[in-house]
């Protein structure tokens, strides 16, 4: 009866193996920084000043929006209206309505004085008192943290986040997550 010998691999195919697992943790890791997962999410009070914003109005996940933003901007294009930063009032809680139910006004900040005609709409968002946190990263991954973060952060300062949620997508990169704030009664 013939032995079989078992042969370990060689010492190159071991090494390519170690390789390959080590580019794929760093390269994950790299993406993953990319994407702003290991960023910070700083919270503060603040006084927000009145917005003026350009929209369409949007039922559905708040993650696929960004062919609505896109049909706005071609729409304010054509009636050469300047459209400054990205936004979105997100009016329902996706951890209570359904993700097909969610409704949103998706659009651009746009100058005082501007008005539309046709399925654009224009609306004025008074001044008021938000919880107001910054995130440098992806907006899908900015959300989660920021709402978090902004939900910990009025547990620990004794104020009541509420509806609607505004987010405002600047050209540098960052995001700004805003919910109106209440103080809570000691």
């Amino acid at each position: 009866m013939a032995q079989t010998q078992r042969e370990d691999p060689p010492n190159k195919v071991l090494v390519l193996a170690v390789a390959a697992l080590l580019l794929s943790v760093v390269g994950s890791a790299a993406i993953l920084a990319y994407l702003g997962l290991f960023n910070a999410v700083t919270v503060q009070h603040y006084s927000a000043p009145a917005y003026r914003i350009a929209y369409l109005d949007h039922t559905g996940p708040y993650e696929d929006l960004q062919d609505v933003f896109d049909r706005v901007a071609g729409r304010l294009h054509q009636a050469r209206i300047t459209a400054l930063a990205p936004c979105a009032l997100l009016l329902d809680d996706p951890s209570v309505a359904a993700k097909n139910e969610l409704r949103s006004k998706i659009g651009f900040l746009v100058d005082n004085g501007v008005s539309l005609h046709g399925d654009i709409h224009v609306l004025h968002i008074p001044p008021r008192e938000v919880a107001r946190a910054r995130f440098r990263g992806s907006p899908v991954i900015g959300s989660y943290k920021a709402y978090a973060a902004m939900k910990q952060w009025g547990n620990d300062h004794g104020y009541t986040l509420s509806l609607p949620a505004f987010e405002i997508y600047h050209d540098d990169g960052e995001v700004e997550y805003q919910l109106p704030v209440t103080a809570q009664q000691r």
